[in-house]
Formats: structure tokens, sequence, C-alpha cells
């Protein structure tokens, strides 16, 4: 699926990022407000260059339990620009019903494979996180 950008609005830096909701988020809210209040920081646990991040499977390990523990359910699908640019879209789900929808456009610096795959991956992990409050806990380290 193509999508162009005209429904997009940029920001200062030249990124895009669009929300699309049910017309009632009141009960997802509440969910999402108590699973926010039981949730750690994400850790860590992968290494980049001279830096460590918190990786998909790190954030999904910090959020499965407490997402079904108040009724909530992310999907996370890809579309694409009509310049290849993969957009991630991330879905909040809560068992009403409701629902709360981000879409995140990743710009990979090639379009091979591995930065296609690179991207989307960047995009699906800052996606759930963005959607849901969360954040890598920080080390001094």
């Amino acid at each position: 699926m193509a999508i162009g950008l005209e429904k997009y609005n940029a920001d200062e830096k030249g990124r895009y990022e669009m929300i699309n909701k049910s017309d009632t988020i009141g009960k997802l809210a509440e969910a999402l407000s108590k699973m926010q209040g039981e949730l750690d920081g994400v850790t860590k646990t992968s290494k980049g260059y001279n830096y460590q991040y918190a990786d998909l499977s790190a954030v999904w390990a910090t959020i499965r339990k407490p997402l079904t523990k108040h009724g909530l359910a992310v999907t996370q699908t890809t579309a694409f620009t009509e310049d290849h640019s993969p957009v991630v879209i991330t879905t909040l789900l809560h068992t009403s019903g409701e629902w709360l929808t981000g879409e995140l456009l990743v710009k990979p610096l090639k379009l091979d494979p591995q930065s296609l795959g690179s991207a989307v991956t960047y995009g699906r992990r800052y996606g759930l996180m963005a959607i849901l409050g969360v954040a890598p806990e920080e080390d001094d380290g």
C-alpha cells in the first residue's frame, strides 16, 4: 500500500507522524494509566558501537504482561510512501473496542532489504514505546 505525505505534517526536522483514534478513548486511557503505573523503564540489553539500547524484544518483555492484565493489546503493521519509505503503524487496542493509532515514517539510508528491515524494526521499537509512554532505563555508566 503506497501512501502520500499529504496527510502528514512535517516537524522542524522534516519528520512526519500522524495519530488516529476511536470516537472515545476513556476506557483505554484508564487502562493505559494503570498499566503505566506498574511499569519500570525498559532495560537496555543490546550494545551498539559505543552505546547500549533497549531492543524490540526487551520492550516486549517489559510490557507484555501489564498490557494483558489491563485488557490492552498492540498491533504493528507497515505501509510505504510513494518514495518507498516505510511507515510503521502502531495501534493500541482495548477490550472495550477503543483504539489509538500512531504512524511513524522512517527513512532508511538505502532501499536494500537490510536497511529497510533495520528502519522498520527501529520504527516498531520507538512507535511501541511512544504509544505506551514507556522509556528505556537511564544508565550513567
